[in-house]
């Protein structure tokens, strides 16, 4: 008899506060102003850890009008969020929404890095274009990105991300004190980073990322990230709806296409 292939669940703990709903707030259990309770987050991410689970998750919105629901009218954001709960937990996984419509990749770049350095390897990002119009007045723009031009833009955005995270290379920093000696037959003198360089990236339209981002390239990320091996490209075929890059000591892309019918990750390493 064929042995059957094993097949691993993973579990993720989604920390909406007083809720996504117009009824949760009322439950007597849960504190009112949960979405901005630093504790009460770190107190939940510590029992989904002591569960086993592999992340938790922030999900997050740019746009809110009077009937959203009562956890995103007042929540905490979800780097920010996410650098406290990392120093408060040690294995889980840590997964926050940004938006690629309204951020600049350096920028977004920096903070995941600062995050998954805060965190030793922990950081995950849900990529999102941001569906609702009314956040364009939240930027300053007339009108929101058409649906062909978000996703279009997204996948330049995470490129460009991607290329700022390999922007230098992983021994870059020898961060070597020791002064020249005979016992170390060299005469090289104490080094703190050794220089490197990558190409350039290829902007295919100046409309969806700013000309700023083609000259973030040539420059070096201050936070570079931590990883074992060069981070993955995403499959442009199939990366229509949505992606994470999660980041749990194995560096991995989860891919999603609309019909949910496909999704490729690395292994995770366990809790």
């Amino acid at each position: 008899m064929a042995q059957l292939a094993t097949r691993q669940l993973h579990l993720g703990a989604i920390l909406e506060g007083v809720g996504t709903d117009q009824t949760s707030w009322r439950d007597p259990g849960l504190p009112g102003d949960a979405s901005v309770d630093i504790g009460w987050y770190i107190e939940n991410a510590r029992a989904a850890e002591a569960a086993k689970f592999d992340l938790v998750f922030i999900v997050d919105s740019p746009f809110i009008t009077p009937d959203t629901a009562p956890h995103f009218l007042n929540r905490l954001e979800p780097l920010t969020l996410l650098s406290a709960i990392a120093v408060s937990t040690a294995k889980i996984g840590l997964v926050g929404t940004l938006t690629t419509s309204y951020w600049e990749p350096y920028n977004v770049a920096r903070q995941f890095g600062s995050l998954d350095h805060i965190s030793k390897g922990r950081a995950g990002w849900n990529v999102v274009t941001t569906g609702l119009e009314g956040a364009a007045r939240n930027y300053g723009r007339e009108e929101h990105f058409d649906h062909k031009v978000r996703y279009a833009r997204a996948r330049e955005f995470v490129e460009v991300v991607q290329g700022l995270w390999d922007s230098y290379e992983d021994d870059a920093f020898p961060r070597d004190k020791r002064p020249p000696s005979p016992a170390r037959r060299t005469s090289k003198r104490a080094a703190l980073i050794m220089p490197t360089s990558r190409p350039a990236p290829n902007a295919s339209d100046a409309t969806l990322i700013s000309s700023r981002c083609c000259r973030a390239w040539r420059r070096s990320l201050p936070i570079p990230m931590k990883r074992r091996r060069r981070l993955p490209r995403p499959n442009a075929a199939r990366w229509t709806s949505t992606s994470c890059l999660f980041r749990s000591g194995v560096p991995s892309i989860i891919t999603i296409s609309q019909n949910m019918s496909s999704t490729r990750r690395s292994p995770i390493s366990p809790a």
